[in-house]
């Protein structure tokens, strides 16, 4: 398989992340580098000197970065979201009331964590943590994101995205003997740390519906065919966002349809200004913008026209 772009990997504890690590180790196509603290060995020296040093320098890391590279750590996308698109970034997520059991019952075993589970998941440092550890980036700009639940059945887009041979792995589980589980939870105590993390909520939802759109569409087309994209409507009535295809520097093609018939086309070739501290790729000429404030009534759709990915949807009246 030919050589991937250097890739980042915001690995988020407790969301099957270590095995997703190991697993892209053991890939003989792919490098490692990780970046999780000073105070961890696994960190990796140029890491150490040019992210975390006196003298930090994130250019001069990435001057050291070969073309296979791959930085995976616990670190928010802030981090390096200018030394790579948000096309080559990955991570997964987990479901936030199982995430937030399993951190618990880890630092209990592993660091002696004196708290009570309530006093654990109200702090601050609990709430939300995915969402933060994404910054504004929407899960359907990322270059892969998958659901710890839907790992297994997202391998093949993996390997494709990765552009390497993977094999499953399950590292770093949470030892049998739990000081927490889930099921001996009172409905109260699941709910409270359900609305405490709505926004890990959503993104967990968000994600486990691409994942399952993004399977399906990779048993059709190569996988590689996907669209990243982000779209909504504004106050001006105007349908607009982003769309692109990882490594294609052609424009991707879209379709408006108002119940299922083409009443427009255009390219996502436009200038896209959202999320500004990001880099895009096409040099951010991946966006468009289409009035329709025309249209009285009726399902708008919006897909893409080679392989008919649909990317937006809404009844209009």
């Amino acid at each position: 398989m030919k050589k991937t772009s250097p890739l980042i990997f915001i690995h988020i504890p407790k969301t099957a992340g270590t095995s997703l690590r190991m697993m892209l180790a053991n890939a003989s196509e792919l490098q490692m580098l990780y970046d999780y603290g000073l105070q961890q060995r696994l960190t990796s020296n140029c890491i150490a000197k040019w992210v975390h040093g006196p003298g930090s320098d994130i250019f001069m890391l990435s001057k050291e970065m070969e073309s296979n590279h791959i930085i995976s750590g616990h670190f928010s996308v802030a981090r390096y979201q200018r030394l790579v698109p948000v096309s080559n970034m990955m991570s997964c997520v987990r479901d936030p009331l199982e995430r937030v059991v399993s951190n618990y019952n880890h630092h209990v075993a592993h660091q002696n964590l004196e708290k009570s589970f309530e006093e654990f998941f109200r702090q601050e440092s609990s709430i939300n943590l995915q969402r933060r550890m994404l910054g504004p980036i929407p899960a359907s700009l990322l270059g892969w994101i998958c659901t710890t639940d839907n790992l297994m059945d997202s391998l093949d887009s993996l390997c494709e995205f990765v552009r390497a041979r993977l094999s499953l792995r399950h590292d770093n589980r949470t030892s049998s003997t739990r000081a927490v589980c889930i099921d001996d939870l009172s409905e109260d105590t699941k709910s409270e740390i359900c609305r405490l993390n709505k926004w890990d909520l959503k993104l967990y939802s968000e994600a486990r519906r691409l994942n399952t759109e993004r399977n399906q569409f990779s048993k059709i087309y190569p996988a590689s065919l996907w669209v990243n994209h982000h779209v909504a409507v504004n106050d001006a009535k105007i349908l607009g966002g982003c769309a692109f295809r990882r490594g294609q520097h052609e424009p991707v093609q879209l379709e408006l349809l108002l119940d299922d018939q083409v009443i427009g086309e255009c390219g996502a070739s436009e200038e896209f200004n959202e999320f500004a501290r990001f880099s895009f790729p096409r040099k951010r000429y991946i966006g468009f913008r289409i009035p329709i404030n025309n249209i009285s009534e009726g399902k708008l759709s919006l897909r893409v026209a080679d392989t008919h990915q649909v990317l937006f949807t809404q009844l209009v009246g």
